[in-house]
């Protein structure tokens, strides 16, 4: 994966507040990570085609055209992308989509938190896949 950009992070998420919010609280946390961000699955398949990689994915699961769960299973049938991270970040914590993505190889599954504060909490974790050499 020499394409690999180093601190890019893949946004897939169809609500412009939820990108806002994520933006604002990776800001907070005064790190050199560039967020790219893509309204659904089709749109992210398109930049993954054509733009270095990102370090790490972070999609939604409900979105339309091609939700996070379709995006999930089409890029570990890549194999150029097979070994991108990708967090499934969702407010749906059911117990079906869950194990349907951890099925498929997410790396993570997180329920979207209630407050701004457990965001940034969050983000400061998701920061870790940063650190490891992908």
């Amino acid at each position: 994966m020499s394409n690999t950009q180093q601190n890019l992070l893949l946004l897939v998420e169809d609500e412009p507040g939820n990108i806002l919010l994520i933006k604002r609280a990776m800001s907070k946390l005064k790190l050199n990570i560039q967020i790219q961000a893509v309204e659904d699955g089709e749109q992210a398949v398109n930049y993954l085609k054509k733009s270095p990689l990102p370090q790490l994915i972070l999609t939604d699961i409900k979105m339309p055209r091609m939700n996070g769960i379709e995006l999930l299973a089409w890029i570990k049938q890549q194999p150029e992308f097979s070994q991108l991270p990708v967090i499934m970040f969702s407010s749906s914590g059911e117990i079906e989509d869950i194990n349907q993505a951890t099925a498929l190889g997410a790396s993570s599954y997180i329920v979207r938190p209630g407050s701004f504060a457990e965001l940034v909490e969050v983000m400061q974790q998701i920061t870790s896949y940063f650190n490891r050499a992908v």
